[in-house]
């Protein structure tokens, strides 16, 4: 997982061997439920699970290293890390760039045609 050497959790003292460990500590438990009622950041579902943009604050983590999403674009985005991809949906993309989630908002101004601009035809 992101990170083999011990995590320290400030907040609470929690010591813990891994990754899979932390995610059962209270400090873990105590943010998840700040995030509940929260909706997913592409979809808008309320059934949500917390999502690390970057590890380097794991144990102490602020506001920005964490995003809430649904369980599907929860799976989408590690398959994006694994494939290098970027993923795309409603009004944002996110992508992994050197070594961190970046999370950008697209706004409809961004892609509109230029009058006078003619499709082309395949």
């Amino acid at each position: 997982m992101p990170n083999e050497k011990p995590i320290i959790c400030l907040d609470t003292g929690e010591i813990v061997k891994n990754y899979k460990a932390y995610l059962k500590t209270k400090h873990w438990k105590g943010i998840r439920l700040k995030y509940k009622g929260s909706k997913c950041l592409f979809c808008d579902s309320k059934r949500i699970q917390v999502h690390h943009l970057t590890y380097k604050n794991i144990g102490n983590e602020t506001g920005r290293d964490l995003v809430p999403l649904c369980r599907k674009h929860h799976k989408k985005i590690h398959n994006i890390k694994k494939s290098g991809r970027r993923y795309r949906i409603k009004d944002s993309y996110v992508e992994f760039v050197e070594n961190q989630w970046v999370i950008v908002k697209v706004y409809p101004t961004m892609f509109r045609k230029k009058k006078g601009s003619k499709k082309k035809k395949r």
